[in-house]
């Protein structure tokens, strides 16, 4: 059997560690029976190996008791069992840890259950050879379907040993360690023959049981240190617990099942260093604990060889932990026509940093598995560097090039998820099959940056950059089609470069993107480098002026759906849907936002583009406000690059709301087309302030060389085609029904004639006689007599003199000297701005304009 993968090979590192663990003292190096059962265990040694007889049989269980119970290396422990004996079951009753560093081996298809409470450590040479399944733990007692129990405390009353399957293990106060450093060769379960890998070296299988067999270590806390656990078509199974638990064990056909329904307390399990767990051929693997940490490179695989499906990894914990390239990984390989394994985690906390990832891939004919990540409070995923080379961090489905499964889908649910530094969770696919589909159900989604070098530049392979994000995709190699993406949750912000995006490079479809936030969504900046914006996007290709891509793609960008109370994108941030490759006709995908107050500023953009092909149509329904801000921008705009393609439509329903942008910011709304017509930009709002809908022919005026509206201080609406004024579209802003009218007074039809009112001549010569004009009355002017009567007339009230009379006693009035009256013959301006009539009018100079003078007419 030829088993091949980039982790198996680790006989250097392995190498360097083989001083690690300490060296075991002599009288801790033996198997010492303690004579406490009716017929007591015996223990002869042949040669290299100590051979195990003897133990109390009842039914087909075989009961052995240890003082001591180690094997040195080299050496090889022998539990000679008769073949019926289904269950070997041994307990330690004395103070020392068991250190195996040699080999345990049984007869037949028996199950080895060691029970030592004081601890258990696999040495880098332990191995096992036995046909059934082995568990080791670290409990008091082994309980039994019909209430029996094999303590490891031991009373003065014989033991009453059970003829039932075993049903728990019992565990005490503060329960010890399990260690696994074993890295001993992986053993074809068929042939027998050590395997090797490509280059001839052994490949590492650590402990190892017969196949379709399960390995369960079970005990407090439990560290791998670069040890090794491998099954074929089987099951491993940690468990990590604390004070007073009881654990579940079940025979499960042909392997025993673990579960942990009454365990309160947990405690810690750990990996490094390369430390793994691996099924091939279908098998499972459970590991479930308080906190959980694979470090270093340390990893769960589950690989599918041939024509079984592989069942799940599933990981049960408070916290998980992968750290520095480690992974939880599951495979089917390219001759495979089976399903890869689900991955199931359900946590509290998940954190994945430099590197560590859980991801799901294929490379046949056999889809990848599922991925379903529980984890009420948080993820946060991180990418970074260990030394000189930079690690993606994430949670991803893959269908490898030219493979033809699809794959999987990817479920996330947690209450904060933060996504940082070129991290990202993504389903995508190279080859002949689909990418999955991707759920994100969180309250809180926070995704930032890019992955950048230690200088803060950007970090590129192929010259593409990596930023953080959720991203679907059917690549530059494949022939299938981009996944969907959901997002549901309170609050999402995308900033510095980080994205939310379906995507096709290729001739498949790319998938829609649909995002529901009850509260708000926020989306600001560019990466380090001020290139690739925040955003979201749904593209072929790439999206022109937006997002650069491969502009042989050919499939058809996605759609966006984003339903928000409150949308902001600023800082050159953009939510896309576009296509990049001229040639292709398929067009862009469409925009649709429904939320109750959005805000663009400072190069904020909603685009719907294509390079060339129909563009993609923008539809917004804003229930109060629309604010546009400093540069930023709608559009639907086709043939970008001076190709053909119409014009998408805009549709801005904001009946109760308003429509507003800053003055001379240059914030447009476009429809436009390069060769093709125009689109369609169709309003309807409570009111509209500071934008102006643009013909083709004023922006002639005002741009004659590109009839750019961007280019104009304004901020304008267009739906024009460049090249053919016989093309351009129709902008149609509907405002509610007002009736200008309401609320004037009607004039009459008969206008009052100015010459009645007004003296027809002045009297040149006649200097003597003033005049005067004096009304008495209320209401003031009277009416002529030929004014057309008014039935509102307003009167004004009388103010009356008290009613004293007062008695003028006449005197001799003596005439004025009254002066000549001059018409007058021009006029001056007071310093204080008054305007005076005078009879001389004054010399003056003019500088800038000639004043006339004002006369009367003869």
């Amino acid at each position: 059997m030829k088993i091949s993968y980039k982790f198996l090979n680790f006989a250097l590192f392995y190498a360097s560690i083989s001083t690690a663990f300490p060296v075991i003292s002599a009288s801790a190096q033996t198997i010492i029976p303690d004579k406490t059962l009716p017929n007591a265990s015996q223990v002869t040694q042949n040669n290299n190996t100590l051979v195990i007889t003897g133990g109390t049989q009842a039914g087909n269980n075989l009961f052995h008791s240890f003082q001591n119970f180690s094997i040195p290396e080299n050496l090889t422990g022998y539990f000679n069992n008769a073949l019926n004996v289904e269950n070997i079951i041994s307990r330690v009753t004395g103070k020392n840890i068991s250190n195996i560093n040699g080999i345990i081996r049984a007869n037949g298809q028996a199950n080895l259950f060691l029970i030592n409470p004081q601890g258990i450590v696999f040495g880098e040479k332990a191995t096992l050879n036995i046909g059934g399944s082995f568990l080791a733990t670290t409990a008091t007692s082994l309980k039994f379907a019909d209430g029996k129990e094999f303590s490891t405390v031991i009373s003065s009353e014989k033991p009453l040993l059970s003829v039932s399957t075993p049903l728990g293990l019992q565990f005490g106060k503060n329960p010890e360690k399990i260690t696994n450093a074993s890295i001993s060769p992986l053993i074809d379960p068929i042939t027998g023959d050590i395997i090797k890998d490509d280059d001839g070296t052994n490949v590492f299988g650590g402990l190892q049981v017969a196949l379709g067999k399960t390995i369960a270590l079970v005990g407090g806390d439990i560290a791998f240190p670069g040890g090794l656990a491998t099954v074929f078509s089987g099951r491993i199974d940690l468990g990590s617990v604390g004070d007073n638990s009881f654990v579940n064990i079940a025979k499960n056909g042909n392997s025993w099942q673990l579960s942990y329904p009454g365990v309160v307390n947990y405690r810690d399990i750990q990996f490094s260093n390369f430390g793994n767990l691996t099924s091939y051929e279908g098998g499972s693997i459970q590991v479930t604990g308080g906190n959980i940490s694979l470090l270093s490179q340390a990893y769960i695989l589950s690989k599918t060889l041939s024509n079984q499906n592989a069942a799940d990894i599933k990981i049960d914990a408070n916290k998980l932990t992968l750290l520095d390239g480690a992974e939880i990984y599951s495979i089917t390989s390219e001759e495979n026509k089976q399903n890869a394994a689900d991955i199931k985690i359900d946590v509290n906390k998940l954190t994945l940093l430099n590197g560590g990832r859980i991801l799901s891939s294929t490379s046949g004919d056999g889809n990848t598995g599922k991925i379903n990540v529980t984890a009420r409070d948080s993820i946060e995923a991180r990418g970074g560097f260990i030394g000189e080379t930079w690690f993606p961090s994430g949670i991803l489905t893959e269908v490898f090039k030219d493979a033809k499964g699809n794959a999987g889908s990817i479920q996330i649910t947690t209450n904060q998820l933060k996504i940082f530094a070129g991290a990202q969770i993504s389903t995508t696919t190279f080859g002949k099959g689909n990418a999955g589909d991707m759920v994100v159900n969180a309250k809180d989604i926070t995704i930032s940056g890019s992955a950048t070098n230690p200088d803060g530049s950007l970090y590129k392979e192929d010259g593409l950059a990596f930023s953080s994000g959720l991203y679907t995709a059917a690549e530059e190699s494949s022939s299938g089609k981009g996944g969907n993406l959901l997002v549901v949750g309170d609050r999402l912000r995308l900033t510095n470069g980080g994205i939310l995006q379906t995507a096709t490079f290729s001739s498949g479809d790319a998938g829609n993107l649909t995002v529901k936030m009850y509260q708000l969504v926020e989306i600001s900046g560019k990466d380090a480098e001020n290139i690739f914006p925040s955003g979201f996007f749904a593209a072929s290709g790439g999206i022109t002026g937006v997002i650069a891509g491969i502009i042989t793609a050919t499939g058809k960008g996605g759609n966006i759906l984003l339903k928000t109370k409150e949308l902001r994108v600023f800082d050159g941030a953009a939510l896309a849907v576009g296509t990049i490759n001229p040639n292709n006709q398929k067009g862009a995908g469409n925009l649709q936002i429904n939320a109750q107050k959005i805000t663009l500023n400072n190069r904020g953009r909603l685009v719907a583009e294509t390079a060339s092909g129909q563009g993609g149509n923008i539809n917004i329904t804003v229930k109060d406000l629309l604010l546009l801000r400093r540069n930023s921008q709608i559009s639907t705009s086709a043939g970008v690059v001076d190709a053909g393609g119409d014009g998408g439509n805009i549709t801005i329903n904001a009946k109760s709301g308003f429509i507003v942008a800053a003055p001379l910011e240059n914030s447009d709304i476009i429809a436009n087309a390069f060769t093709g017509k125009g689109g369609a930009v169709i309003i309807e709002a409570k009111n509209i302030f500071n934008l102006t809908p643009r013909t083709r022919q004023e922006l002639a005026i005002l741009r004659p060389d590109d009839l750019d509206p961007q280019q104009l201080i304004s901020n304008d609406i267009t739906a024009i085609s460049q090249q053919n004024p016989s093309l351009s579209g129709s902008v149609i802003i509907n405002t509610p029904d007002v009736d200008p009218s309401r609320g004037l007074v009607q004039l009459p039809d008969n206008l009052t004639d100015a010459s009645q009112q007004i003296v027809n001549r002045c009297k040149p010569g006649q200097g003597n006689l003033a005049n005067s004009f004096i009304i008495t009355g209320r209401g003031g002017i009277a009416a002529s007599p030929t004014d057309i009567l008014q039935p509102d007339m307003v009167t004004a009230p009388w103010i009356s003199l008290d009613g004293t009379e007062e008695t003028v006693k006449g005197e001799t009035i003596t005439p004025p000297n009254t002066p000549k009256i001059v018409e007058a013959q021009g006029w001056i301006r007071h310093q204080n701005g008054e305007v005076f009539l005078v009879a001389q009018a004054p010399e003056v100079t003019v500088n800038s304009q000639k004043i006339a003078s004002i006369n009367c007419g003869v």
